[in-house]
């Protein structure tokens, strides 16, 4: 038996409305803002607080997904690098990253002596928790951190809103930023190869 050959009488596509592109600039953090940000002096900025600060840090230098960083267990910092080798971390445990690649990210030693700093206490579990490595924190507790921490150099609700400062904006801050980043890398000793 074969199949019949159906025709359309008319365009099906006629009473579709047509989408408005009504989307609003997003406006990144600037090259200021995130020197102000990641100060040598950064617990005036972050209150203290090493974990969001190093979680915040560590998305705006390697352009990973919030639960890429949430997921990252101890087992993946290496000298010069960490992998994604556990994907990334949701609501449902892990899974694999939204492109299906695990990657090896180049760091520079001061960003490993950070991450270094959180496995003492976490060990080879998860890099960012509150438990000793059990759990990991939560993408709220850490974005909370990033809130404050823009407060605190004078990005507040207002101007937050109106630029669309999302911690998202982070991937965004990474496609402006990424030959700063390649410069910094290159000022702490990685090689062109490297970066």
């Amino acid at each position: 038996m074969g199949r019949e050959k159906r025709y359309f009488i008319c365009d099906p596509f006629l009473d579709v409305e047509k989408l408005h592109n009504d989307l609003k600039d997003i406006k990144i953090i600037t090259q200021d803002e995130f020197d102000a940000l990641f100060v040598d002096d950064w617990k005036t900025v972050w209150d203290g607080d090493l974990l969001r600060c190093t979680a915040n840090k560590l998305v705006a230098l390697t352009s990973m997904r919030c639960g890429e960083v949430l997921g990252l267990r101890g087992e993946f910092v290496f000298d010069d690098h960490i992998f994604n080798g556990g994907g990334q971390y949701g609501k449902y445990g892990y899974r694999e990253t939204k492109t299906k690649v695990r990657h090896h990210f180049p760091l520079a030693s001061e960003m490993v002596e950070e991450l270094r700093k959180l496995i003492k206490v976490n060990g080879n579990g998860y890099v960012f928790s509150l438990d000793c490595g059990e759990t990991r924190v939560t993408g709220k507790h850490v974005y909370n951190g990033f809130v404050n921490a823009r407060k605190k150099i004078g990005i507040g609700k207002v101007e937050r809103e109106e630029r669309r400062l999302t911690f998202h904006a982070w991937l965004f801050i990474v496609a402006k930023a990424i030959s700063f980043c390649n410069t910094e890398y290159l000022k702490v000793g990685m090689t062109i190869e490297q970066v």
